[in-house]
């Protein structure tokens, strides 16, 4: 090894002078030990110079990337989002959807890219498909999948729109083989639910009016079923008209499960929106295993439900519910219930929101009362909040005939009275009477009425029973515990949140697209989406790290692909800036350690 050493030497007039020469170590065998060689002799050196010098030896031996350049001549171009797009990129090809998704060529591009970088945005950071373009260019996925961000243009993203939704079915089938292949769940459990969205615009034959969950009624609207497995990977999903009932969409989504999928030994776990009589019929005739919900008053009809015992326990968990305050801490507050709860025997205790009770059993079906003490008693203060509020209400509006100056049509306040009881879901608690009241105003009689209210008793106290309680119905045998019951349907939070991410942070809604295809193959790619963001979560929580894939988004983002230009070599090329112990950690349990050294994140030659 060559390195740089300053000789000093003393003339007789006293003056030094000092030269610089390059010196190279090396072992002599005769002697036996290491000896220096002078291998150049350079004279004086500026100081610069010997830095220079000393910067140029230190390259020698170093790989073969290595240059010399300067501060100045190092200049950063341009970021690009790198961490998340990538991840998601190794898990689209862990699910080999580049397979499924694959219809040839769009424009010279390949189809399955494009549908790629939709799903990859719909994750990420939704857009509409105008945006798509802008957003694909700051990511790394141009040098990925080498392909420029000009080329990804509307005109491609409608032809892979145009395209995706023939491959719909055989995407379905190929996610509920692939979950088993991978280990990630056995289909064995089954969450099934629906929900609406809207339409901005009038021209999509899809869209209906009908119920609306965001509150946009005056839209047209179309519902979406969806079917995910216990561990929220969804595979089966369904565009329907908006118009349709809940329940009128089971008997074809069970159907499709057997036949579609040749799903035998799994349980349908459904809500008390999908209930009916007849639905039931049609699983129990198709072999089809089920948890459902029935509603409140359904429940109270049961021969062994009991009123007694309902109605002692929420004197009590009344009388507790009021030393409730924001002082209390929760842990304290749950101990009270508890030692309520334990008084009595007629429950069995599974969390501290979840006691059950299994009823009569009729033929085949199994009954599971199931209560929640939190639940009664929240239910129990909105309930007094929001009588208080009518009943305020209700005064105000006297005020206000009492003041009034003209005469008021009796049918038409009634009319009023109702309407506003019926949107506050009270139209049946209150006795509503209308008393007339004439007065004189400048030399003429108007009649106007004051509201008399009173709450119905009977009905208050029939409400009071639904307090905190819900009951499952099954047609599993004995052979599955009660609490097993109750677990699985507790655990249908997987689809709601499903919905919950695909109308919030994938922003499924609204719907701009007019085209029934276009509409279809946009929910295609929202829920590869969401199948992509599950994954995530579900890497991370087998290794004990549950995270939503927002945060992991969030704490990923810190490490971004620099392009670097060196104008003194003319060269340039991508570095990722910093990598945090912690998001290594993360990479680590995703295994997708491998995505930092990718071959495009080097010096061009």
């Amino acid at each position: 090894m060559a390195f740089l050493r300053e000789i000093r030497a003393e003339r007789k007039s006293g003056k030094v002078y000092s030269y610089w020469v390059t010196i190279k170590t090396f072992w002599d065998k005769k002697k036996r030990k290491v000896r220096h060689k002078v291998l150049h002799d350079l004279g004086h050196l500026s100081d610069q110079e010997v830095r220079a010098i000393r910067t140029i030896l230190s390259l020698k031996g170093m790989p073969e990337d290595s240059f010399f350049t300067s501060w100045q001549d190092i200049k950063t171009k341009k970021d690009y989002d790198f961490l998340a797009p990538i991840v998601l990129d190794k898990l689209w090809h862990l699910w080999e959807l580049d397979k499924v998704t694959d219809s040839g060529q769009i424009l010279k591009v390949p189809s399955s890219i494009i549908s790629e970088i939709l799903t990859i945005n719909r994750a990420v950071a939704p857009a509409s498909d105008l945006k798509v373009c802008s957003w694909y260019e700051e990511t790394i996925l141009p040098k990925l999948f080498k392909v420029t961000p000009e080329i990804v243009n509307p005109t491609r993203i409608y032809r892979s729109l145009d395209n995706i939704i023939s491959k719909e079915e055989r995407i379905q089938n190929h996610l509920s083989r692939k979950v088993k292949d991978l280990g990630y769940d056995d289909l064995s459990l089954v969450f099934y639910d629906i929900t609406s969205s809207y339409f901005e615009g009038w021209g999509c034959p899809l869209g209906e009016f009908g119920l609306s969950r965001d509150y946009q009624k005056n839209k047209l609207q179309l519902l979406l079923a969806l079917a995910v497995t216990k561990e929220g990977f969804p595979f089966y999903w369904k565009v329907l008209p908006g118009s349709l009932h809940d329940s009128l969409t089971v008997k074809e989504v069970a159907t499709s499960l057997k036949k579609k999928f040749q799903l035998k030994d799994i349980i349908l776990v459904m809500d008390k929106g999908m209930v009916s009589e007849d639905n039931l019929k049609f699983l129990e005739e198709q072999n089809f295993s089920y948890i459902v919900t029935i509603p409140r008053s359904q429940v109270k009809t049961l021969d062994d439900f009991p009123k007694e015992l309902l109605e002692n326990l929420g004197k009590e968990l009344e009388e507790e519910g009021k030393r409730k305050t924001p002082n209390l801490p929760l842990n304290q507050w749950r101990a009270g219930l508890k030692r309520i709860m334990q008084k009595y025997l007629y429950f069995t205790y599974l969390l501290p929101r979840a006691y059950f009770h299994e009823l009569k059993k009729e033929k085949e079906r199994r009954y599971i009362l199931c209560f929640n003490p939190e639940k009664f008693v929240e239910e129990r203060k909105q309930r007094k909040k929001k009588i208080s509020s009518i009943s305020a209400y209700l005064e105000k509006w006297n005020k206000e005939l009492t003041s009034a100056r003209k005469s008021k049509d009796k049918k038409l306040l009634g009319k009023e009275i109702y309407s506003y009881l019926k949107k506050r879901k009270a139209e049946n608690l209150f006795t509503i009477k209308l008393i007339p009241k004439r007065k004189r105003i400048k030399k003429r009689t108007i009649t106007t009425y004051r509201i008399e209210h009173q709450i119905k008793q009977d009905k208050l106290e029939n409400l009071k029973l639904s307090d905190g309680i819900y009951c499952i119905l099954s047609n599993l045998p004995e052979e599955k515990a009660a609490s097993f019951l109750l677990s699985a349907y507790r655990e249908r939070r997987k689809v709601e949140v499903a919905f919950s991410y695909l109308k919030g942070f994938i922003e499924i809604r609204p719907f701009y697209h007019q085209k029934e295809e276009r509409v279809k193959a946009h929910i295609l790619f929202c829920i590869l989406g969401y199948l992509l963001q599950v994954t995530v979560e579900y890497l991370l929580k087998k290794k004990g790290y549950p995270m939503t894939f927002q945060e992991f988004c969030k704490r990923t983002a810190r490490v971004t692909a620099v392009e670097l230009e060196i104008e003194n070599i003319r060269k340039k090329g991508l570095k990722l800036t910093e990598v945090p112990k912690e998001v290594l950690s993360l990479l680590e349990m995703i295994n997708s350690k491998d995505v930092l050294s990718k071959d495009f994140l080097k010096m061009e030659k």
